[in-house]
Order: C-alpha cells, then sequence, then structure tokens
C-alpha cells in the first residue's frame, strides 16, 4: 500500500502502450520524478510533440506495443 509503478510513452490515439519506467515508488518520490519529467518535456519538447512521444525519443522507455514482449527491456 502506498507504493506504486510508474508507466511513461503511451501514445496519443493508443497504439503504443505506457511501458514501465520505475518501480515501488512512494508518493514522494512520483512528484519528484514528475517535476524533472515535466521541466525536461517543457524545455525540450519538439513542436506539437505528446508527452508519450517525447518519452520514447528521449529513450525514458522503449516503445511498447504489447505481446509478450511488454515489460522486456
Amino acid at each position: 500500500v502506498g507504493r506504486y509503478n510508474m508507466y511513461l510513452g503511451g501514445d496519443y490515439v493508443g497504439n503504443r502502450l505506457a511501458a514501465l519506467y520505475k518501480e515501488n515508488l512512494n508518493e514522494e518520490q512520483i512528484m519528484a520524478e514528475l517535476e524533472v519529467l515535466l521541466k525536461d518535456y517543457a524545455d525540450n519538447r519538439e513542436e506539437n510533440e505528446y508527452f508519450g512521444d517525447f518519452a520514447v525519443r528521449t529513450n525514458l522507455v522503449k516503445a511498447s506495443k504489447g505481446g509478450l514482449a511488454f515489460h522486456q527491456g
């Protein structure tokens, strides 16, 4: 209870699943991660780029389309 996994990289239209970014975080850790991630996104995103696409492009997570390899990598 009170621990969460953080998933990133899902795409806007639902063709790419979010992939595991970090495991077993508490609320304080999640907020700290989000602060860093969202600042990086605001500073370095490409024009009209969604956050999930940014997460994959900058190698925060690998693109995941599902199947047997969903949690690999």
